[in-house]
């Protein structure tokens, strides 16, 4: 055989695995920085929120992955903070469901949602606030206020591209 039929062989096969590296890794990363950058902008748009005075801030969070719970694949971003107040759950939630997030522009308008952590155990358990707050339920900060978690989501984008958005 020709000794060029060989090298032919040898770097076709070569560009042939290199093709199918690329094309799997634009398939399980390709997306990322661009997930990454929504999830830095969400926590930018976030800190511009007015908390109440009576509140304070104990720790911020920030979450992008797949929620098991939902049943489908998908990017979900969530970002909050646990904070605690001296207000009542009902004079508190008014304000916060005055409170919109803007995100690019006007295209995309988040409400602020808000969780309370003696309601924790029935939340979702899949949800990232769950998680949080029980992060907190098992840390050694214990406090006579009310408890809760403010935060925005964004749900449902394309897994597509995102290992950590794959089911």
């Amino acid at each position: 055989m020709n000794k060029n039929l060989y090298k032919g062989i040898f770097f076709s096969t070569l560009g042939i695995i290199g093709v199918i590296t690329i094309v799997l890794s634009v398939f399980l990363s390709g997306t990322i920085p661009w997930h990454n950058g929504i999830l830095r902008h969400m926590e930018s748009r976030f800190l511009s929120i007015d908390h109440p005075v009576e509140s304070s801030f104990i720790e911020r969070y920030s979450y992008l992955g797949t929620i098991y719970e939902s049943g489908n694949s998908g990017c979900y971003f969530y970002v909050g903070e646990i904070r605690e107040t001296t207000l009542p759950k009902e004079e508190l939630a008014q304000i916060y469901e005055q409170v919109k997030v803007t995100l690019f522009g006007y295209s995309e308008v988040f409400a602020v949602r808000v969780a309370f952590a003696e309601d924790w155990p029935s939340l979702i358990m899949d949800q990232p606030i769950y998680e949080w707050l029980e992060k907190h339920q098992e840390s050694d900060i214990n406090t006579a206020d009310l408890v809760y978690v403010v935060y925005i989501t964004r749900n449902d984008q394309s897994w597509f591209g995102d290992y950590r958005c794959w089911d």
